[in-house]
């Protein structure tokens, strides 16, 4: 008699759960064999050959009595392939005075670099008027390995650094409580320019009323001549005169 595939099923698991191979109980015993590894630190393929800039900008212009907060300039490492350097610390490092070459100062008599006693800020204060160069340097215990290159830090295989300029001007007077006097009135012809600062004679005092040697500007003037031109009906400008 030809059974279904239904019914060797059946008696496969009839066999299988209620039929025992051995008439009295079994036990096994497995031995395995367990190995322990540890991950060292991930190290980067290459080399960490330049640190760039990656917020601000490498031109500044400040005047003088400004602090500048170099918190603001953020860095980043890269190797020779133009990659971000696996593990590499903004903060392992420190900006630093320099010439135009990079070469590192201690001083300057245009900036200082201070730091904020309070809040650990760091800023340049711009002192005299000028050109001044900051540069960005690794600290003194900042190490950076990698697989296929050598070992960097500030001491040996040292990085290519960033260097940022600041133009430095000297800070406006303050000219709110000076007042120039002129005369009232110029005469001229029709169509004649007219030089201002020989016909008015404007006369500077500053804020304790001394007489000053500074120079005056017109308002609606010839910018090349300094003069107010008198148009064909004879009608002149009304100029304003300040002091610059």
């Amino acid at each position: 008699m030809q059974t279904g595939v239904g019914d060797n099923e059946k008696d496969l698991n009839n066999t299988a759960t209620t039929i025992p191979f051995m008439s009295e109980g079994a036990s096994m015993n497995v031995v395995t064999n367990a190995k322990n590894t540890t991950v060292r630190d991930v190290l980067p393929l290459y080399q960490l050959t330049e640190i760039r800039l990656t917020a601000g900008e490498d031109y500044n212009e400040l005047m003088t009595g400004d602090a500048f907060n170099l918190s603001a300039f953020q860095t980043e490492g890269y190797n020779d392939y133009n990659v971000p350097f696996n593990g590499y610390d903004p903060d392992e490092g420190y900006w630093a005075l320099c010439d135009v070459n990079g070469n590192v100062l201690q001083s300057s008599e245009l900036a200082e670099i201070v730091v904020n006693p309070a809040t650990g800020r760091t800023s340049l204060k711009a002192k005299k008027a000028g050109e001044v160069y900051i540069k960005w340097l690794l600290s003194d215990d900042a190490e950076y390995n990698c697989i296929h290159g050598q070992p960097v830090s500030a001491k040996f295989n040292q990085p290519k650094y960033p260097i940022v300029e600041f133009v430095i001007s000297e800070a406006s007077e303050d000219l709110s409580g000076y007042r120039v006097e002129t005369k009232p009135t110029a005469a001229a012809t029709v169509g004649e320019g007219l030089n201002l600062t020989n016909a008015v004679s404007p006369v500077v005092y500053d804020n304790e009323d001394r007489i000053v040697s500074r120079a005056a500007t017109f308002e609606n003037r010839d910018l090349t001549s300094n003069a107010a031109v008198i148009d064909d009906n004879g009608v002149g400008a009304t100029v304003k005169v300040t002091v610059k």
